[in-house]
């Protein structure tokens, strides 16, 4: 806000500020500072000024404690009452100002100001102390230099109230990747299904629907072995495929025990000496 001050310590200030000046106004809403700035011209503008003085003090605190403790609802509340402030001196500036043009025939033509628009105190006293021109020149400025600040205000007030809003990034979830609803499917183990009706209305299953595949066993194979007989296995049932050793074919390599090696362990060779008794 202003380039300087955070949004969100400038929201707490500004509010606090729109508090205590509407408090001021709302108790001196007939001076001539107030006139300058906020109108009040005439009885309509007047009341108008008013009413935006006085709620203001209540919308004003309500910003002030929403900045402070991070409250939406009190931010959005005090955002309302600033576009419905703008929205108010807009009307101030389609009564007030054909009052300040025409100024000057409070003193030439009274009766006819008197029937146009009653009697007016303030345009009357303007007028016969010639400063109308002075009164709309000060009027002109100074409500239009506090109309774009208000503006300004309220547009950063509407950035800090997107900012609380908003979801922060660490807490981002990207969407899923869920299948459109123009489709769905049935499961083949429905009761509904199973019976040749599918869905909540009804309807009958198609001739050419896709059944799935075989919920039994394979065809070929025999029933389920019993689980309580412990004994020997029982005669291999047709169908159940090849035996899981065949025989060895050629190319599988030797056997595993190969030439023997050394002589048989019952045969010594020749002895190493002589027998005892005979000497050489």
């Amino acid at each position: 806000m202003f380039l300087c001050i955070p949004l969100r310590l400038g929201t707490f200030i500004v509010a606090s500020l729109s508090a205590i000046v509407c408090l001021i106004f709302a108790f001196h809403d007939n001076s001539h500072i107030v006139r300058l700035f906020a109108g009040g011209y005439c009885k309509t503008t007047q009341d108008i000024s008013v009413i935006c003085s006085v709620t203001g003090v209540v919308f004003g605190v309500a910003g002030a404690l929403g900045a402070w403790y991070n409250k939406t609802s009190f931010i959005k509340a005090y955002n309302w009452w600033q576009l419905a402030r703008i929205v108010a001196w807009v009307f101030t500036y389609v009564y007030d100002f054909p009052l300040l043009i025409t100024c000057d025939s409070w003193v030439n033509s009274i009766d006819k100001m008197t029937a146009d628009h009653g009697w007016n105190v303030i345009m009357y006293q303007l007028a016969m102390d010639a400063e109308c021109d002075y009164e709309k020149n000060a009027f002109m400025t100074w409500s239009i230099l506090a109309l774009m600040v208000f503006m300004y205000i309220t547009y950063c007030t509407s950035r800090y109230l997107e900012l609380m809003q908003a979801m922060p990034r660490h807490l981002l979830r990207a969407p899923k990747d869920l299948a459109s609803g123009a489709f769905h499917a049935y499961s083949l183990g429905e009761r509904s299904f199973l019976n040749g009706t599918v869905g909540k209305s009804g309807e009958e299953v198609p001739d050419d629907a896709d059944m799935g595949p075989s919920m039994g066993p394979p065809m070929g194979m025999g029933g389920p072995m019993p689980m309580g007989s412990m004994g020997p296995m029982g005669p291999m049932v047709p169908g159940m495929g090849p035996p899981m050793m065949g025989p060895m074919g050629p190319g599988m390599g030797p056997p595993m025990m190969g030439p023997p090696m050394g002589p048989p362990m019952g045969t010594m060779g020749s002895p190493m000496r002589p027998p005892y008794g005979s000497m050489a």
